[in-house]
């Protein structure tokens, strides 16, 4: 059986902007196009990713990394079910992290996911209270 990984946002846009922390990202990408792994990523937190590019791109590059983003082997999960809600309005009433983070961490619970995330500051304190597993990268450098 292959492993599963769900990505945060924020460990795409690092692929993107080619922070630290993107090889470790390719080489996962890498994997699941071998058909090692499994990729999943909350259409939540593709907004957060495509929201992110916005300031750094014209409405070609949007269009390009849209369908870069398609190209990539990651199953994007558009219908959110009623127990992933749940979840996440349950982590968000806990934790009070940001929307995306909590769709993120309910979809990767739900698919008992390795969360890839190089959020560190909002998601340290959940890895020691939920029986969540991550994939930690590099924090993103502050701009």
């Amino acid at each position: 059986m292959s492993e599963i990984y769900a990505l945060d946002a924020c460990a795409l846009s690092t692929f993107f902007d080619r922070d630290p922390g993107f090889e470790k990202v390719g080489a996962l990408l890498e994997c699941a196009d071998a058909g090692e792994v499994i990729i999943y990523m909350s259409a939540v937190n593709l907004t957060e990713v495509i929201y992110d590019q916005m300031d750094k791109r014209d409405e070609s590059g949007m269009n390009q990394l849209w369908d870069d983003i398609h190209d990539l082997p990651i199953t994007l999960i558009h219908d959110i079910s009623d127990s992933i809600v749940k979840e996440a309005a349950r982590l968000k009433a806990t934790y009070h992290i940001a929307l995306g983070d909590v769709f993120g961490l309910a979809v990767a619970r739900s698919l008992g996911a390795r969360f890839v995330t190089s959020d560190h500051s909002e998601m340290e304190p959940i890895e020691e209270h939920e029986p969540i597993s991550f994939l930690w990268l590099p924090a993103k450098p502050r701009k």
